[in-house]
Parts: structure tokens; sequence; C-alpha cells
């Protein structure tokens, strides 16, 4: 399905004219922590088409729309606990429908006995102990941009590791067909990842410490996103959404004309500031489900995670960055 340019979020005239007796659900995605903003007119037309609806709250955790979360107006919603904390990993799923309750159940029943094989838990833990180590210096190095020391390489140092485990894997490991084979190798390597390998006591222990400060920290990032707003106006993307919604900002979009989207990120990343592409696993692996509007947004967009502790020293330095641009 495609999106719009003016809000970056699922076309739903599009979605009406996809949509097939052989439809079960529609998932949407309140993208970069803006609410999508025609959610009521896609839960009227789900509801009279016998659709479930999908919220995917990843980037969103914490936002409001006419008075209710995020996650509490669909049939179900996912969750990330990563994107805009600094839990130990995790996610969730929600619904208040009994049919989707017992399907989810057996669903993740199926995924832990595949993923309970020895190989797989390894495997896993490696991979997850990687991905909680580039984590942490995302969150506490790259996007504080005064404290980016060795930022070049220590962040890149256990993708050098990785590469024999995941040639192995790729040897010994086999895969139902090839093609299954070559989007997994395509995704980020945290595909993997599950709650069993972190400790689940702390895992809920650092998800509940964060959730107490989400919606202050949320509060901080929509804050900075209009400070850095106001400093580089013209890059920022203005995206339409409801004014009666209340977004959390987890990235800022910013828009990008008539530059190499990959050399602009390896530049920056050298002065100490990390850009982010929309969409790259979407490009990489579903070229042919893309559309033109897909297309041109993944080529002139980029994404600032904004992180709620800047100073107002960093929130110059970012925007003096992005102003060379």
């Amino acid at each position: 399905m495609d999106v719009n340019i003016s809000d970056l979020s699922l076309n739903l005239n599009d979605a009406r004219q996809k949509i097939t007796s052989a439809s079960a659900a529609i998932l949407f995605v309140h993208y970069f922590g803006f609410v999508y903003p025609d959610i009521n007119n896609l839960k009227e037309f789900t509801q009279k088409n016998h659709l479930f609806l999908i919220e995917d709250c990843s980037q969103s955790l914490g936002a409001w729309h006419q008075g209710k979360r995020v996650g509490s107006i669909g049939d179900a919603s996912i969750f990330s606990f990563t994107k805009n904390t600094l839990a130990f990993g995790g996610g969730a799923i929600g619904t208040n429908n009994e049919t989707l309750f017992k399907q989810i159940k057996v669903e993740i029943s199926n995924e832990y006995k595949i993923n309970n094989k020895l190989w797989r838990r390894f495997y896993k833990f490696i991979v997850t102990s990687v991905y909680y180590y580039k984590l942490c210096v995302d969150k506490m190095i790259y996007d504080r941009p005064n404290r980016s020391i060795f930022k070049w390489w220590l962040i890149n140092i256990p993708d050098y590791c990785l590469k024999p485990l995941v040639f192995f894997k790729n040897l010994f490991v086999s895969t139902k067909n090839n093609s299954e084979n070559n989007s997994s190798l395509a995704l980020s390597k945290d595909s993997f990842l599950d709650m069993n390998i972190i400790p689940l006591s702390l895992t809920i222990y650092s998800i509940r410490k964060q959730l107490r400060k989400l919606d202050e920290n949320n509060k901080s990032r929509m804050a900075i996103i209009q400070i850095l707003k106001r400093k580089i106006l013209y890059l920022y993307y203005n995206i339409n959404s409801k004014s009666e919604d209340i977004n959390v900002g987890t990235f800022l979009p910013l828009q990008i004309q008539n530059r190499d989207i990959g050399k602009l990120i390896s530049q920056l990343k050298k002065q100490g500031l990390l850009l982010r592409e929309t969409w790259p696993a979407f490009q990489t692996c579903m070229i042919n489900h893309t559309t033109e509007n897909i297309s041109f947004l993944a080529s002139t967009l980029l994404l600032l995670e904004i992180n709620p502790y800047l100073t107002e020293q960093e929130i110059n330095k970012i925007a003096f960055l992005l102003l060379k641009i």
C-alpha cells in the first residue's frame, strides 16, 4: 500500500482500492512519533469491511489521539520499548479481541519452540549482546554530539565480530528457501531477538523504570523539535497532524534535496551527528512492492532521533551541523 507525501502515513484511498475478499486486516504505523492523522476514517473503513485494525506504535509510545493513548484505538497494537526509551529491549502486543488474543498466544508459543533450539539461542545471545552494545552507544554517544569520542569506530566494532557467525549460520543452518534466506540477511541484525535472552526480571525492571519517565521525556522531545524547527526551518519536513493529537517526537524528519543520502550520513557521522535513512529495509527487501511516493521519500528524507536529555549547547551544535548541509 502507498503512503501520503503530506504526512508520511498510510494512504487510505489506496488501501480502499487494494482490499480484496482475502484481506483480513490492515496494519498501519504511527510514523516517527506522530499520530496517524486519518485514524477515525480508517477505523470506520475496517469496521465496514470486517477487517482487523492493527496499530504499529513502535515509534510513538506514549502519544495521544483525542484523549486516548495510541494502541487503544484498533483491534490490536504493537509496541517497542527501545525506540524512545533506554529499556533493555522488549516489546508488547495488546488486544481487546478474544479471537486475536488466542491466535497471538498460539503464534508466540510456536515461535518460542523454534527459537528454543540450542543453536538459535546461542546465535541470538551473541546478536542480542551486540545489539544492546550498539543501542547503548547509539543512545549515549551518537545522539549526544558533545559525547562523540571515538564515535566512528566504536559502534561498528561488533559488526566485524558478527560476520563469521553469520557466515557459519548461513552455511550450516538451512532455511525453507533461498528467497527467505536473502530477506533475513537484508534485514537488520536484531531480527532474531526475543525477550528470553535477557533475564525477564531485568527487562521488566528497565521497562517499568523508563515508562515512569515516558510522558516527561516525550514532552522534552517535542520541545527540542520546536527549537530545532525554528533554527532549521527550511530542512524540517512539516508533517500534517491534527492539533488535538499529542505527538511524541521520536524522530525529526528532514527533507534533503539533490544530495546523496548515504554520503551525507557518512559525512555527518564523522562530525558527531547520526542521521538515519527512511525505510531502508523496505527498499532493500521489498523493492517489488515499492511506490513512487515511497521511493521519493526514501531518497529525500533523513531522520534525526531526538534524545530528551539534550542540553542547549548540544541542540545548537546539531542545528549548526544541519545548517551546513
